[in-house]
């Protein structure tokens, strides 16, 4: 939910669209959640049917990004007598399944999976009142454009749709100026900012020894009083690659990427997060809204093929 700062609750324009931004770490999944589950305590029938469908529907672009909102959910909906469904691929459908036919008021969904109950009439959609697009940029990217149109298609005209991103892309803007008029429009950071917690560091390096930096700052970090350290890579080959070069230098590391099965790159997360390893070597699957504890130090690599690019150390 992050350390920094953003307005909590968010304001309806005349079109029932909402539109908020923030830095990274700007506690936007608050800032949707409890409008959201107000709504749904206040708008769910006593006693779920079946048959029902969810009141509150929360779309985000990736199963780990879904499941860190539906821990969050889960607890806030617990204390006002809600249930909360997690609706993500990767794992079977059984579950999931169930937690929408029992009633859920409130689904936490990928796009693909959430079509793929509802055709198997899990739940309807058109009770949905309240949506979210969680990081509606990547919501919004053609990738989920034919998913989105099905899903959206049996909800209710008369709905509260909410669209949260750190990044104001073009799409996003463009679509808020076209279809969401007269939308409450709220951006916690003018300009692209990261949380002010945050220290940057810059290591330049020549290509051909990349490796050898990382290998001695991942050496260093209880000097450097870091007590993780997440490393992004641009491919899963890159990821492998890099696991096993730190292996033979005795450093040891997790890995997280699409190749996993989702069960291990839950278990690589939740070891990571609890501090039982310190070091998480990962793809893009973790590289957007994380729920990371502090301390941890990133290095980015956005050219897979050329190595490792350090691109910031953050406290």
């Amino acid at each position: 939910m992050g350390g920094g700062h953003i307005k909590i609750g968010c304001k309806s324009g005349k079109s029932g669209g909402s539109g908020g931004g923030s830095a990274v770490g700007g506690g936007k999944t608050a800032a949707f959640l409890l409008p959201l589950l107000v709504h749904c305590a206040g708008n769910a029938p006593e006693g779920n049917h079946k048959s029902d469908g969810p009141v509150g529907l929360v779309l985000a672009p990736t199963r780990e990004l879904a499941v860190q909102i539906h821990q969050v959910a889960a607890v806030l909906g617990k204390a006002v007598g809600l249930r909360v469904a997690s609706v993500f691929g990767g794992v079977e459908k059984t579950e999931q399944f169930r937690q929408l036919k029992a009633g859920a008021a409130v689904a936490v969904a990928t796009p693909g999976r959430l079509l793929d109950l509802a055709k198997l009439k899990a739940c309807t959609l058109s009770r949905v009142s309240f949506l979210v697009l969680d990081e509606a940029d990547r919501i919004l990217d053609p990738t989920f454009e034919a998913e989105l149109k099905v899903i959206l298609r049996p909800l209710p005209k008369r709905r509260q749709t909410l669209l949260f991103s750190a990044t104001l892309t073009r799409s996003i803007e463009a679509l808020r100026q076209v279809a969401l008029k007269d939308a409450y429009h709220f951006a916690a950071v003018q300009g692209l900012k990261t949380a002010a917690t945050l220290r940057q560091q810059y290591v330049l390096c020549p290509a051909k020894v990349k490796e050898v930096y990382l290998f001695h700052l991942l050496k260093r970090l209880e000097a450097l009083e870091v007590r993780s350290a997440i490393i992004f890579v641009g491919t899963v080959k890159k990821c492998r690659l890099l696991d096993h070069l730190l292996d033979e230098m005795d450093v040891k590391a997790l890995c997280m990427h699409s190749k996993l099965p989702m069960k291990q790159r839950l278990q690589a997360l939740e070891r990571f997060k609890s501090g039982l390893a310190p070091i998480l070597l990962a793809t893009d699957v973790a590289a957007r809204r994380s729920a990371t504890s502090r301390g941890a130090f990133r290095a980015a690599d956005r050219r897979a093929l050329e190595g490792l690019s350090l691109i910031h150390i953050s406290e």
